[in-house]
């Protein structure tokens, strides 16, 4: 699910266990938005603006927290 990707996402954010450069990535993570529901947690980019890199992130991050070799810097 979106929501457990992000999660995942977040927490290895908070323990320093990643790396990201200026640009695309950390402009999109900065303006990250959460809002609780009654159906979950919805994440999404403020409107108007975009979150694709922030989801091929949490991707990329979960494929290989699943075995596959860590990612640590992109």
């Amino acid at each position: 699910s979106k929501q457990g990707l992000m999660e995942g996402l977040s927490l290895i954010i908070s323990k320093r266990e990643i790396r990201f450069p200026e640009g695309v990535i950390r402009q999109e993570l900065e303006t990250f938005e959460y809002e609780y529901s009654r159906t979950g947690v919805k994440y999404s980019a403020p409107e108007g603006l975009n979150d694709d890199a922030v989801c091929a992130l949490a991707l990329a991050q979960s494929h290989f927290s699943e075995g596959g070799p860590r990612v640590r810097f992109i």
